[in-house]
């Protein structure tokens, strides 16, 4: 939450988070329904939606110094981004709660152990094997795969009955999200932030 959106809606907390909520909604919403193979290459952290989208691609990979990290409970917020459906069904339901409830922050090793991604490459050599994986002449995806039949297979991986049961999971997280940031320990967090940045201001004047 920003000073930009709360001036928004002069001042109304409760207007912005419910408007931030649903726009988050959308942005999930649009992975649940990309009708093309999503690939995702992280080469660096992936922290809150940027982990937990990875999770609603079709493949990932990610370089050594990768990591990826959900601090819901640091923030006093709640899960998003379909992972309370999708980290237990990828990583097991321990993991999953490490990753959810206990701010545990996952190494590409472990990512690649639990099936969170397919593939780890040295950072060294990371954006030429990205390059030659997706766009090599012989061996590259974009030359060696039929699109169509990269988009039907998908659809049966993805199916219509999944695609709704993320969407209701989706919904349900969305407003328990928009509850969570007009929570005491939500808000909490966002007092310590401005005032710690209003400190940072001050200082360097």
């Amino acid at each position: 939450m920003t000073q930009k959106s709360l001036k928004q809606f002069d001042g109304d907390i409760y207007r912005t988070t419910g408007k931030l909520a649903e726009n988050f909604r959308q942005f999930v919403a649009a992975f649940i329904d990309f009708p093309k193979p999503l690939i995702a290459a992280v080469n660096g952290p992936a922290i809150g939606a940027a982990a937990t989208t990875l999770a609603l691609v079709d493949c990932a990979v990610a370089s050594d110094s990768a990591y990826f990290s959900t601090p819901f409970s640091y923030l006093g917020i709640s899960a998003e981004g379909c992972s309370t459906y999708t980290f237990p069904q990828i990583m097991g339901q321990s993991m999953a709660a490490q990753m959810l409830y206990f701010n545990h922050k996952m190494s590409a090793t472990e990512a690649l152990k639990s099936g969170f991604v397919s593939r780890v490459i040295p950072s060294a050599q990371f954006d030429e094997y990205i390059e030659n994986w997706i766009f090599a002449d012989r061996t590259g995806i974009v030359n060696t795969c039929y699109p169509q039949s990269m988009r039907a297979s998908k659809q049966l991986v993805r199916s219509a009955d999944i695609r709704r049961v993320l969407h209701e999971v989706n919904r349900y997280e969305c407003l328990i999200l928009r509850d969570r940031f007009t929570s005491d320990e939500s808000i909490k967090t966002i007092e310590k932030y401005f005032g710690q940045n209003k400190q940072k201001s001050i200082l360097n004047k």
